[in-house]
């Protein structure tokens, strides 16, 4: 079954306009949009898909506005994601951003930051994370990730809640090597703005 393309952007323009509930997947991808960011890479999962859900609601959005929308380069792997993001970073001068599910996902995700912190190549790593009950708790798909990325990465922020998701990143002062880590839960809560 096919839905009505005029339909569908018209609902997916109500949650980002001012004064109207946003998930937090929605104010990820708006304060990357903010930033500058017009290219992410990234291989989905289980955790991250309201992100990426995020991104093609965002890109509808500004179906008019073609330099506001964020490519999605989707590779074979969440570590091919990675090389590909410091890759861009190292080709036009950006920081990379690059998005992995939980678990497995965001330990494949190491090597590459390891390799652009021990570089200075600037890149974001936002990863998708179990329900906040589950951390810790060797559920599926759950790894102590912030403490894995805190060796290897120059900053790494638990993002708690969506209250706190909504002002976490400057792309634009020194070059970072951050890996974000979006609750599941963070990325499907609504928040008034």
């Amino acid at each position: 079954m096919t839905q009505n393309p005029k339909s569908a952007r018209e609902s997916s323009q109500k949650a980002p306009l001012s004064g109207e509930p946003m998930s937090g997947a929605d104010i990820i991808l708006r304060v990357l949009s903010e930033q500058g960011v017009n290219t992410a890479f990234g291989y989905s999962g289980g955790a991250i898909l309201p992100t990426y859900d995020a991104v093609f609601r965002f890109n509808e959005l500004h179906a008019d506005e073609p330099q506001r929308q964020i490519n999605l380069v989707v590779p074979a792997n969440e570590q091919t994601a990675g090389f590909m993001a410091a890759g861009y970073a190292r080709a036009s001068g950006k920081v990379g951003v690059f998005m992995v599910t939980s678990g497995p996902g965001a330990t494949n995700a190491v090597t590459p930051v390891a390799d652009c912190n021990g570089d200075s190549v600037p890149v974001v790593l936002i990863c998708g994370q179990v329900p906040r009950a589950a951390i810790g708790s060797d559920a599926f798909q759950e790894a102590p990730v912030f403490n894995i990325m805190s060796a290897c990465a120059k900053q790494v922020f638990l993002v708690r809640g969506i209250a706190t998701g909504s002002s976490w990143v400057s792309l634009h002062s020194k070059p970072s090597y951050l890996k974000i880590r979006a609750l599941a839960r963070s990325a499907m809560a609504t928040v008034q703005h």
